[in-house]
């Protein structure tokens, strides 16, 4: 996503279906990496937006999100764009974090044997 199309994207907040597809995306890459109970599952019209909100801020809560903003008020959730902008901030930087483990965890499986790498049989 391009920056102008992120911004608008964040202006638009739930009404923008870019906005709620990339945090249906991030949530989903953390449910499956680090094996959370809680999804969230794309809005389809406005009675499902609530539904969306209620199931992110379950993804937050569950990731310990130390924003109280975020997990405290339904209603501060999306409300504003800075609200919306830190909850993308927030879920790009577990999304990372969790990669980064990913990693690392990978490196320090791998084997030294007479200086070479070695991967070890699985």
């Amino acid at each position: 996503m391009e920056e102008g199309a992120l911004k608008q994207a964040v202006e638009k907040g739930m009404a923008s279906s870019e906005y709620t597809s990339l945090l249906t995306t991030l949530c989903s890459e953390l449910k499956t990496s680090l094996g959370l109970r809680e999804g969230v599952t794309p809005p389809r019209g406005q009675l499902d937006e609530v539904a969306f909100q209620m199931e992110l801020r379950g993804v937050l809560m569950e990731l310990q999100c130390p924003h109280l903003s975020l997990t405290m008020d339904l209603t501060l959730l999306t409300s504003s764009p800075s609200n919306r902008l830190l909850v993308l901030d927030y879920l790009v930087s577990e999304v990372l974090a969790t990669r980064l483990s990913a990693v690392r965890k990978d490196k320090e499986e791998t084997m030294d044997v007479n200086g070479e790498e070695v991967w070890p049989i699985q």
